[in-house]
């Protein structure tokens, strides 16, 4: 029976590591939340593949930025404007109340009444088939949770994530 060896500094090492990052890696899947979105769910999104929503998700990025996701079934043209979505903030109100933010392209805007007012600046950016949007909470007045949905709209192809109310996220303290 051969002798037991014990492991090198370098493996336990190696081997907290691991365990650390997998556990940092579980962590930032548990804060991600995501919505999917049935394909070609109206017939005019058959049509325009860059406007049909399968998934969107809310999360944080580093800087305690708030980050979306939006995964469409087509490939972005990320120089169409009219092919971005649009991500509708409710920060009070029932789960299907009127939104009073929206993040549209390098901005977050305040609705109020029918004027859309600049309330803070958006970093986004388009890979394949994803939208990725990062904004500050104060942006959207800070507040502890918020309403969200992910809508495009371009003609009578209309698609919104989730199909009839807002997600909740939950943001850090």
């Amino acid at each position: 029976m051969p002798t037991p060896t014990r492991p090198s500094r370098a493996a336990l090492l190696l081997g907290a590591l691991l365990t650390t990052a997998a556990l940092l890696t579980g962590v930032a899947v548990a804060d991600n939340q995501a919505v999917l979105d049935p394909s070609r769910d109206t017939p005019a999104l058959k049509k325009k593949p860059q406007l049909d929503i399968v998934r969107a998700s809310a999360g944080h990025a580093v800087g305690g930025k708030i980050k979306h996701k939006v995964t469409m079934r087509g490939k972005l043209t990320p120089k169409a404007k009219n092919t971005r979505p649009f991500i509708l903030i409710n920060t009070r109100g029932g789960d299907s109340s009127r939104f009073e933010y929206v993040v549209l392209g390098p901005r977050v805007l305040e609705v109020k009444g029918k004027r859309y007012i600049r309330a803070g600046a958006n970093k986004f950016s388009a890979r394949k088939r994803t939208w990725v949007y990062r904004f500050d909470p104060k942006s959207i007045g800070n507040p502890k949770s918020y309403g969200w949905a992910a809508l495009t709209s371009k003609g009578k192809a209309v698609d919104l994530a989730p199909n009839q109310r807002y997600k909740t996220h939950e943001l850090r303290p």
